[in-house]
């Protein structure tokens, strides 16, 4: 049986009946466009502040890194 993680911006809440920890699981292309999604928050706000900017252009660059490493 197969578990589905949490899309971006979900949290899961233990049940308390389940003792197993939580799977982690990140694919570097799924996170690669974590980081794409995060930087469209960053840079969709009404006026992003120069801590959204600094976000947004870390996290552009993390996205970058990581898709390019994902085609070797």
């Amino acid at each position: 049986m197969s578990e589905q993680l949490p899309k971006h911006g979900q949290q899961t809440v233990p049940t308390g009946q389940d003792s197993t920890p939580p799977q982690v699981d990140f694919p570097p292309v799924r996170n690669g466009i974590d980081y794409l999604t995060s930087v469209v928050e960053h840079l969709s706000r009404t006026r992003p502040d120069p801590r959204d900017l600094k976000y947004a252009v870390l996290h552009l660059h993390a996205a970058t890194e990581v898709l390019l490493k994902a085609r070797l």
